[in-house]
């Protein structure tokens, strides 16, 4: 079977055009493959003794992984499954993919050289006082904060004052584009500005702030739910059983409050064993009307706090 491909015009590297030329084929066709639904007969067999190896190195032998092993093995992304966000893992791993772009795009150099041109254009538009002279062309060349401080200070806060303070904002950001190419290794080709280079700065901090916290969180977040589920069972169980202590176990009606009396909860688990019918039934209803109360309570807990919240 022939597979027509449409024209296509061929140019000679002198510039001249050639007829079109009608192709097709068997040949033609199977060279413009897809290389996803159809791999290339050139791609190299998949490489599986890595993966071996490593599985030999952790688990001494070459056994299959049991149900549990593989299902460890088996990362599955939340962000995957409708309704749910990504994972602590996920979220790492953009963080990381957005930072290592950021690296792999930019430049510095032109930054730099930028904010040191800034500095040194603007200090020499001001003409300090015979007395600051001195001190403010040591302050200049010595590219230091404190003594633009002190001469500022020392200016009486008049005029040049206020061009000490104008001149103090640039040595900030040339400070701050130095502290960004010494803190980071940057191998981009992009060059930057000083108020993109301030910005890729504030970005990158707070890609590492986000890291370490969600690094933290993952470290211990397992502990953390492990504490929860014992705390919950403890707390479930203690108040139980500090309620039965303090009112007793009596199955009678209420007769005041310092009357022994039973809790639903105790009745429930207690007469739950040999209830049958409308006994069961019964018991079924307590229960019912206890996850009332427990909504009941939580609805207004959380009512209060949202008042109080808007309040503020």
């Amino acid at each position: 079977m022939m597979i027509e491909e449409p024209f296509m015009k061929h140019t000679s590297s002198s510039g001249r055009n050639f007829p079109p030329e009608k192709t097709g084929g068997i040949i033609h066709t199977y060279q413009g493959y897809d290389p996803i639904q159809f791999p290339s007969p050139r791609v190299p067999p998949p490489e599986v003794a890595s993966a071996a190896m490593e599985h030999l190195l952790f688990y001494g032998n070459t056994r299959e992984l049991t149900e549990e092993e593989l299902a460890n093995a088996v990362q599955i992304d939340p962000s995957q499954i409708r309704g749910l966000g990504p994972s602590l893992e996920a979220l790492i791993q953009m963080l990381e993919e957005r930072k290592r772009k950021i690296l792999q795009t930019y430049r510095t150099e032109e930054a730099q050289k930028e904010a040191h041109e800034n500095f040194h254009q603007s200090a020499a538009q001001y003409k300090p006082p015979k007395n600051l002279a001195a001190a403010f062309e040591k302050a200049v060349r010595s590219e230091q904060l404190y003594e633009l401080e002190s001469l500022y200070y020392l200016s009486g806060r008049n005029a040049f004052g206020k061009a000490i303070l104008a001149l103090t904002q640039k040595l900030a950001e040339k400070y701050q584009v130095d502290e960004l190419a010494s803190k980071y290794s940057f191998t981009g080709k992009t060059p930057m500005n000083v108020p993109k280079a301030l910005e890729i700065k504030e970005e990158l901090e707070q890609i590492d702030k986000l890291l370490e916290q969600l690094r933290e969180a993952k470290k211990n977040a397992k502990i953390g739910i492990i504490d929860a589920v014992i705390l919950g069972m403890g707390r479930a169980i203690g108040e139980t059983m500090a309620v039965l202590m303090v009112v007793g176990n009596a199955p009678v009606f209420f007769r005041g409050l310092g009357k022994p009396i039973s809790t639903l909860t105790s009745q429930i688990v207690m007469d739950m064993p040999y209830a049958s019918g409308t006994h069961r039934t019964a018991l079924f209803g307590l229960a019912i009307i206890l996850f009332l109360i427990s909504m009941g309570l939580v609805a207004l807990v959380r009512g209060l706090s949202r008042l109080r919240e808007e309040s503020r």
